[in-house]
């Protein structure tokens, strides 16, 4: 038996099909030779494709592994945008009072990672004297080090605190001429309240929680768009980012028995408000554009 890689012809009564085994008249095995060559040029050009991507992608893997494994970028001491000793004791009306991280806080960040908080308040005299509590706000400002954990969705947090988000909207900030879009989560949860009797009745609080991210003279509501802006800093600007996370809340005050007896859209703009006063303070592209950035010194 011999194989025979000729052409077999279509009218010949040996043909079967193409690209099949032929049985010949006297027991000779044929390959169509036509099949042959398509199927090798096609094993050509598939081979030479996947050379191409394997290159394509082996560049691209190596400029990022040199990218992230350089000192630069591992760098986080002089790029970023916020200005943590810069925020104000006093804001518009309130006066703010340090508050410390919590246990919790503490445990999960990173050891480089910076964060202020203050407590804002607006204090009003009773007619007996005491203090009484008219609006308040909650600032917290974090600060990434070389950890990425350092900066994360706040959504996951508040949740894992028993929030349930019930809405969630994109505002854009007219600050000095230039706009900064924030991200404001509605948020609820339940809260038990206890009369004298001990008697225990549920009720339901909401609050605003309105957060943005600032890099090296860059702000983004989105989250994932942080992601973006890195790559593309990183492969076209050689620019590394030092990431800041402010966030502020105040809760309706309504719901708690304020004296300013607040509603939700009314309390969405004492933080519009507060937002609109206290960038230009903390925020280096607001309040001087083009300046260069430094880090203060990581908590111990």
């Amino acid at each position: 038996m011999v194989l025979i890689s000729t052409l077999a012809k279509k009218d010949s009564p040996r043909s079967v099909g193409i690209g099949q085994w032929c049985v010949g008249g006297k027991g000779e095995r044929r390959l169509n030779s036509d099949f042959f060559i398509m199927e090798n040029a096609s094993k050509m050009v598939l081979s030479r494709i996947w050379r191409r991507q394997s290159i394509i992608l082996g560049i691209m893997v190596a400029c990022a592994a040199g990218i992230i494994g350089s000192p630069d970028f591992l760098d986080t001491e002089k790029i970023t945008g916020i200005d943590l000793k810069a925020i104000p004791e006093y804001v518009l009306h309130y006066v703010s009072y340090p508050e410390a991280m919590s246990e919790e806080e503490d445990r999960l960040l990173p050891d480089d990672t910076e964060m202020k908080k203050r407590r804002y308040v607006l204090e009003v005299s009773r007619p007996d004297g005491s203090k009484a509590i008219e609006d308040e706000v909650n600032l917290s400002v974090v600060l990434s080090g070389s950890d990425p954990r350092s900066i994360h969705r706040p959504e996951v947090c508040l949740t894992g605190q028993g929030w349930a988000i019930d809405a969630e909207e994109y505002i854009p900030i007219e600050i000095g001429g230039r706009m900064l879009e924030v991200k404001d989560l509605h948020i609820s949860r339940t809260e038990v309240r206890r009369n004298k009797e001990g008697e225990e009745t549920p009720f339901r609080i909401r609050a605003h929680y309105i957060y943005w991210f600032v890099g090296n003279g860059i702000t983004t509501a989105h989250h994932y768009e942080r992601y973006l802006i890195n790559w593309r800093d990183n492969l076209l600007h050689g620019k590394n980012h030092r990431w800041a996370y402010p966030s502020v809340m105040a809760f309706v005050s309504e719901d708690i028995g304020r004296i300013s007896d607040r509603d939700s859209e009314s309390t969405q703009q004492m933080l519009i408000d507060f937002i609109r006063a206290i960038v230009p303070e903390i925020q280096k592209d607001f309040r001087a554009p083009h300046s260069e950035g430094y880090a203060d010194e990581p908590r111990k």
